[in-house]
Parts: C-alpha cells; structure tokens; sequence
C-alpha cells in the first residue's frame, strides 16, 4: 500500500495549568490523532498516514537495525558503500550511488520516498535537491546515545513485528550493558585511558561518544587531566602535551579504533606509531598496553561486543564472550553474522594477539 505523507503545518503548544501539549493540525485544517509521526536525531519531526512499504537507506548501522528488526524487504535502494559491506545481503536492492550524494530519481524510480541518514558525519550534500523532488531525508544515526531511540522511530515508521523483535533486542541488549557497567566496584584502582581515532590519527575527546562509554565502564580518559575541553568528536590537545603528560604521570592503556580484521590489525598499529614520535614513544606502546578494536563493534546495533572488548582492554574480569554473545544473537534474531576477532593486543609491530 502506497502511504501518503500529510504534512505538518501547525505544532501548537498550548499551555493550560502549566501542561504542555503537542497538537498535530493537517494540510486540511483539521487535527490528526491517527498519525504516525516520527523525530529524527536533528528533531526534524515527519508524520504519515501508515507504517511505509519502502524506503532508501544510506547509513549501514540504520541497516544493521533494520535487519534486525526483520523489516530488510522494506529496503528497495541503498547506497553503495553498505551494499559493498553488507555480504551480499542487498545484491537485488538498486544502489542509488554515494552515500552522501544520493541519486533522487533512483530512489523515486525504487517507489521509496523516504530516505534514512545519518545525522552528523558523513551528511548529504544534495539534501535541498531531495526535498524538493518530494523525498524525506530522515537523519537516524542508530549508533551511539541516539542508538535505541533510533530504533524506537524506526519502529513507528516500519510497524509489523518491529515492535516485537525491538523488544527482543532490548531484552537481550539491556542486561549486558548494565553487567558490563556494573564489573566495576572500587574506583580506586581504575586505570586511564587514551582511545584514539586512528584514521583520524587524533585521540577522541572526553565529549565523544566513545570517550563517554568506555568511562561509563572503568577509568578515566587521561585528556581530563589535560583539561580537555574539546567540543568536537576529537580532541585539540596537542601531541607534545600528551606526551609530557605521559612521561610525568603514565597513561596506562592505549585503544585503537580500526578494521580490526586481517592486514587492518597491522595496518592500524602501523598508522599509530606513525603518526609522531611522541605517540610512538608513550609508555603504554613500550609494556604493550595498546589494544585494537573492531570499529563495526564500537557502534550500532552490536557495540555490546564493542562493551566486553573495552572492559577486557581495560583489564577487566568479565565472564561475557563476544563469540558466544553473537551465536546467541544471531540465533536469537535469524541472522547470520560471521564470527571474527574483535580485540587485539599489540606488544610490538610485528607482535599482535587476537584477545576475543
């Protein structure tokens, strides 16, 4: 069933005994009650008549959750990066080109007329060219804070059994999360840390998403007592900076966000210690205190692997294991996610273990 799109003309917020409330006033004048209305991650609000049959997807993680939440079919169209890393899962959807510019007459001719991207990076350059062709650019990161409200509009926008499988998910995710941030006691002994961006080649701030969890778990970010006050995804602290730090006080283990797969395990490490010698000289690299983690596990729908690698990194004791968490998850939802290595230690260049 085609679905029409009504529009939003009017949000009223009436103010009555010190309540306010939200009244939703169609193109006909009249109020809606009936609608689904969804909010992105920029508070972009949309409304539609039903669940939609078909959208265009151009953010991977959004996928991921889709999947997971047994709506794949509504995928007609899709960008060519996540159909590249998908496995095969999209081989019959069209790919309507780049990611961040997305071809409109390919996403129309699918018969979407809702396109799903992320919010903050890797944004569209061609979004006023969409909108006027009459497509809905809907931003939904599904990683990171916004990760489960995400899931929660996806749910309205895609109705079915949505609704079931994320209650699934949440059972399954919840309890993980709160016994991972729970391992951690007695803060006395906790360690910091330096979580780097490699292919940033730059540390992640205090503010960053990553920099919030992985102290969410255990330690501190070891750019607080550098009096990080970086707003921005990485830090500006300069690498001399760290480096003195180091050398005066230690920072005690070193992450590395990468492709943690195959020739990506060295080629992170390789970047790291290229980066400068302050970096490649920090005490962390010299008692092999640098682990590597598997970027498709530091965000989206699986980042509860990316929880047990950064507590275990973190030195840890947990008794979860990220193989025996995928099995079960991919039992649990129908999926067919391969088994890999997702942490790493490296003591030296040429001297890398697999962990978990």
């Amino acid at each position: 069933m085609k679905l029409q799109k009504t529009t939003i003309l009017i949000i009223a917020i009436l103010a009555i005994s010190g309540i306010s409330a939200a009244v939703l006033i169609s193109s006909d004048g009249n109020e809606n009650e009936g609608l689904i209305t969804i909010t992105d991650d920029a508070g972009q609000v949309f409304a539609f008549d039903g669940p939609v049959s078909k959208i265009a997807v151009s953010n991977s993680t959004a996928a991921a959750m889709i999947e997971i939440l047994g709506q794949e079919d509504r995928i007609v169209a899709i960008d060519q990066e996540t159909k590249n890393i998908s496995g095969g899962d999209y081989n019959n959807v069209v790919s309507f080109g780049s990611y961040n510019a997305p071809s409109g007459d390919i996403i129309l001719q699918s018969g979407a007329s809702v396109l799903i991207c992320k919010s903050g990076s890797r944004t569209l350059t061609n979004e006023t060219e969409l909108t006027n062709m009459g497509i809905d650019v809907i931003r939904l990161d599904c990683f990171g804070k916004t990760m489960l409200n995400g899931m929660e509009q996806l749910v309205k926008l895609l109705g079915g059994s949505a609704r079931e499988r994320a209650d699934m998910y949440l059972a399954f995710y919840e309890p993980i999360i709160s016994e991972i941030k729970g391992i951690d006691t007695d803060n006395s002994d906790d360690k910091n840390f330096l979580f780097m961006f490699t292919s940033m080649k730059k540390p992640y701030s205090i503010s960053s998403e990553l920099g919030r969890i992985t102290e969410s778990i255990t330690g501190e970010n070891a750019l607080r007592a550098m009096r990080d006050n970086s707003t921005t995804v990485t830090s500006n602290i300069s690498q001399e900076k760290i480096f003195d730090y180091d050398q005066d006080y230690g920072i005690d283990v070193i992450i590395l966000r990468s492709a943690a797969r195959d020739a990506g395990v060295t080629t992170a490490y390789a970047t790291y210690v290229g980066i400068s010698s302050f970096y490649a000289n920090l005490r962390a690299v010299g008692t092999g205190d640098v682990y590597i983690i598997d970027t498709e596990v530091l965000s989206g729908p699986l980042d509860f692997i990316g929880y047990v690698c950064i507590a275990k990194a973190m030195g840890l004791t947990t008794s979860l294991d990220p193989d025996s968490l995928l099995e079960e998850f991919n039992e649990m939802f129908g999926l067919e996610i391969p088994e890999r290595d997702y942490l790493y230690r490296a003591y030296a260049s040429n001297n890398i273990v697999s962990i978990v």
